[in-house]
């Protein structure tokens, strides 16, 4: 039997000289052999499969078996040290000088037989490149309010480099809690990095598709038409109207609250973005208006709504923070 490096030469030798016995000394082959392979043609070898025979017996036979039933009940166990268990236990099965040999039919075990590997990514993490964000159940804190649990999470936000971490408390993971959780974090770093980094959360990230909306409404909303340009925010006429009253439907004359708060110009800084000022009740919800067309046709419904309160002066129902009072006297 020849390699490919006596084929290579043969035929390389014959091309250049003709000479068939001459060429086949050279590449180390009988001129009968040589002779074949020139008549073929051939200038590859054949690739050869695996071989399905032993060329002699299985040194490990005798001990596999109780080796194998060690490493089902056991995956992890170290084939160094089930070998010399094996040598104390097993008798004449095993001999010291087959480690290697044990060591390379455990290693085709697990392959073929054991736990999938884990796969681990190397991460290099560099200072101020990157601020990744989470969020976290705190059940197991046990805080209670009036003696009722405080169903809540943790907006977590974490430097990886440094591990420098800050949270803030939230209700459920909205972009509201992104907002509010990354706004104060910057705040209290006093830097920005780089990346933000964010877990993929559909309610935070991700617009509610049409379908989603319907799943969260006891009354499915008409069918969505084309809307008059292309945003998320707005959707054919009909359905817009159904939404607008879904989200004004849900406040009732003088039980509902009304809140106001402030973006800026408030004296506790500029790291409070929504500042509450004052709290009443709502009186009235005014009714749904739209945008006026040339045509006279229905128009598209606008989003806001006038809504009238119970805030005065005198503080008899609802109140306003005294804030600037506050700042002045502290």
């Amino acid at each position: 039997m020849i390699n490919q490096q006596q084929l290579t030469r043969l035929v390389t030798e014959f091309k250049r000289e003709g000479n068939l016995s001459m060429s086949a000394m050279k590449a180390g082959m009988d001129p009968k052999t040589a002779r074949k392979y020139v008549k073929s043609g051939a200038v590859a070898l054949a690739a050869r499969g695996p071989r399905p025979w032993r060329t002699r017996t299985d040194p490990l036979n005798a001990a596999w078996a109780r080796a194998e039933g060690y490493l089902r009940a056991a995956p992890e166990l170290e084939a160094t040290a089930l070998f010399e268990h094996l040598l104390e236990t097993a008798g004449d099965a095993l001999k010291e000088g087959q480690l290697r040999t044990f060591q390379g039919r455990v290693r085709q075990w697990r392959l073929e037989h054991g736990p999938d590997p884990e796969v681990i990514f190397a991460q290099e993490h560099r200072p101020g490149e990157v601020l990744q964000v989470d969020w976290t159940h705190a059940k197991e804190l046990v805080v209670t309010i009036a003696g009722q649990p405080l169903d809540h999470r943790f907006c977590h936000v974490v430097l990886p480099y440094s591990n420098w971490q800050w949270a803030t408390r939230c209700q459920s993971e909205s972009l509201l809690s992104v907002r509010q959780g990354l706004q104060a974090a910057l705040h209290r770093l006093g830097k920005v990095p780089g990346q933000l980094q964010i877990d993929n959360s559909s309610a935070a990230t991700h617009q509610i598709s049409v379908g989603g909306i319907d799943q969260r409404l006891l009354q499915p909303l008409p069918t969505d038409a084309a809307p008059p340009f292309p945003s998320p925010w707005v959707f054919g006429r009909q359905r817009q109207e159904a939404v607008v009253d879904e989200v004004f439907g849900r406040l009732t004359d003088e039980k509902s609250l009304a809140l106001f708060y402030t973006k800026e110009g408030h004296p506790l800084g500029d790291g409070i973005r929504r500042l509450v000022v004052g709290i009443g009740r709502i009186t009235k919800v005014g009714k749904r208006e739209h945008y006026d067309t040339v045509d006279g046709k229905p128009g598209y419904p606008l989003w806001d709504r006038v809504i009238s309160h119970s805030i005065r002066p005198d503080g008899h129902d609802g109140f306003l923070l005294p804030y600037p009072a506050g700042v002045s006297t502290a």
